[in-house]
């Protein structure tokens, strides 16, 4: 009983972490890409896009973290749903690091925009508005695996008594909506 009270608050910490992470720093990340004229507020505060970055690369690391913790505790119940979590925690953190990485590719864009001088706007606006676009549908594929590969692991939690039943139900209910 101590092993599963300490996996779970592993798993516990990772989730608060994973959520810290990346709201944290996609709140940055936002707070730079949201402005009227985004490549000039990248280019003079660079350093609060890669910190951004960063949060959200921590994110991914605690995602991953995650999936680890629950694996053993799932294998037992059922291979197929462990295996089906854990592959979706890895689809979602790669998903997580292909839109976190092209963000970054946001700060050469914004000093090249700036020794420009600005002189053709739409050169540079419409590659910085596809790498945002591209953080977000990252974002949705990742949230898309995730939701996917959880509703079994809900599922099995429920079946498993792990859980309380009404947890694993408010888990099925959130995935599902």
């Amino acid at each position: 009983m101590k092993q599963y009270q300490l996996t779970a608050r592993g798993i516990g910490f990772l989730i608060i972490l994973a959520t810290l992470t990346y709201g944290t720093g996609t709140a940055l990340i936002t707070s730079l890409t949201g402005a009227a004229d985004y490549l000039d507020a990248i280019y003079k505060d660079s350093n609060l896009l890669i910190t951004g970055v960063l949060l959200q690369f921590i994110n991914s690391a605690a995602v991953i973290g995650v999936g680890v913790l629950f694996f053993p505790l799932m294998r037992k119940h059922n291979t197929t749903v462990a295996r089906t979590y854990f592959g979706a925690r890895i689809v979602e953190s790669i998903m997580l690091l292909i839109g976190a990485a092209g963000t970054l590719l946001l700060i050469p864009l914004a000093q090249q925009y700036v020794a420009s001088g600005a002189v053709n706007l739409s050169a540079y606006q419409i590659p910085g508005e596809l790498l945002i676009a591209n953080g977000n549908f990252s974002f949705y594929l990742a949230m898309l695996a995730l939701g996917i590969g959880s509703l079994p692991l809900c599922y099995l939690l429920y079946k498993s008594n792990l859980v309380p039943g009404w947890m694993a139900i408010l888990g099925l209910i959130g995935y599902i909506a």
